[in-house]
């Protein structure tokens, strides 16, 4: 311990006090630095015996968008996307709109890791959650770049396209390099301590995932995801994550996903509007369920109602959200309480429950997302 803390001592004085991060775990114990520092300063720290490893904060690189207890009521939306129709549809029957019970997700909160996000779009200002942000290192504005963090979140929770509309948002922006990742999922385990939210917290993590695979050899940014995970799980915090856009020839290659055999990790893959399993989608034994992830309806990077629906809106990316709206929906369901508030369990549970009730949509089809409203009604 004193040896960190002369290191750290150490490092303050070579790169400067204030240019120095730290990423810890949820009981405060040091996980790693972070530094800027000349080439010099690299290999007379490499030597080191506290460091186990050094490695340059490179961006990442990512294809998430696209390759190419009283009773309460049931509600209809009749005219609700197709994509969403699907989660409700009861086997052997036909879409009629999206039925849901009227919970929603009220009183689960869901982070959704991305590099930005529309908040001001009307799915919502409209749905009844309340919204917050947390930037990540090297993140600001309350923007999105792109689009792809507004689609997911509103597939989430929004008000019309979204699984669960009454679910809290914790829009977390980060970068898309290896330190602002690790620092958004310090920020969400430490977060979910500080407003007491075990057990009523998803995360959604789709752009982010795709952006670590498994030819990135550095273990330290592993060892560190891992133990944030295992923080999440002991917190009972339910974590939904997508297979990937690399095809169906491909298992799952990028992390956290490819954790799930070790953490229970809500691993996503991607059906059209039909049932069948879309040409992207990364597969395997860690893949958990699937759910409609090709050209979905869902809000736009900009303005308070324009959408987008079409290959911007089509990925794992987008069937990951959906499924953490499923999650938050099933953990609102007081029905639901015994059986998956188990202190330690809840992510597991959670994880058992949507592969109890998942079912293939067409013969020879993957198993497809269902919020089996016939059966687990409040």
């Amino acid at each position: 311990m004193k040896d960190v803390e002369a290191f750290s001592k150490s490092l303050q004085s070579q790169a400067g006090k204030t240019k120095v991060d730290t990423l810890t775990d949820v009981n405060g114990k040091l996980l790693a630095w972070y530094a800027t520092l000349s080439a010099n300063q690299v290999a007379v720290i490499n030597k080191s015996s506290v460091v186990g490893s050094i490695a340059p904060d490179a961006p990442l690189r990512t294809k998430a968008k696209s390759s190419g207890v009283a009773k309460r009521a049931l509600k209809t939306d009749k005219k609700a996307q197709p994509e969403l129709q699907m989660f409700s549809t009861a086997p052997g029957k036909k879409p009629s709109g999206y039925a849901y019970d009227d919970k929603a997700g009220q009183g689960v909160t869901i982070y959704v890791l991305d590099e930005g996000f529309n908040l001001r779009h009307k799915e919502f200002t409209s749905s009844p959650g309340r919204k917050r942000w947390i930037f990540s290192k090297g993140a600001s504005g309350e923007n999105d770049p792109d689009g792809h963090g507004s689609c997911c979140a509103s597939k989430a929770l929004g008000s019309t396209v979204g699984v669960a509309p009454k679910a809290d948002l914790v829009a977390v922006k980060l970068q898309l390099t290896s330190w602002s990742l690790l620092k958004a999922w310090q920020a969400v385990v430490l977060d979910v301590k500080q407003n007491r939210l075990q057990g009523k917290a998803v995360v959604s993590n789709s752009k982010a995932s795709i952006a670590w695979s498994v030819d990135r050899d550095e273990r330290w940014f592993r060892d560190a995801l891992e133990t944030l995970l295992k923080n999440l799980e002991a917190l009972d915090v339910v974590v939904v994550s997508s297979s990937g856009n690399f095809g169906t020839q491909f298992e799952v290659s990028t992390y956290p996903s490819l954790f799930a055999n070790r953490t229970p990790i809500i691993v996503t893959g991607a059906v059209d509007n039909n049932g069948l399993l879309a040409p992207f989608s990364q597969g395997g034994p860690l893949v958990t369920t699937t759910a409609p992830g090709v050209a979905v309806k869902c809000a736009a990077m900009s303005g308070a109602s324009a959408y987008q629906a079409g290959k911007e809106s089509t990925g794992t990316s987008f069937s990951t959200p959906a499924v953490a709206g499923l999650a938050a929906y099933f953990l609102s369901l007081d029905s639901l309480r015994p059986r998956l508030q188990v202190p330690g369990s809840v992510a597991m549970n959670v994880k058992a429950l949507i592969q109890e009730h998942h079912y293939a949509r067409v013969s020879g089809g993957p198993k497809v997302a269902w919020n089996a409203h016939t059966l687990l009604r409040n």
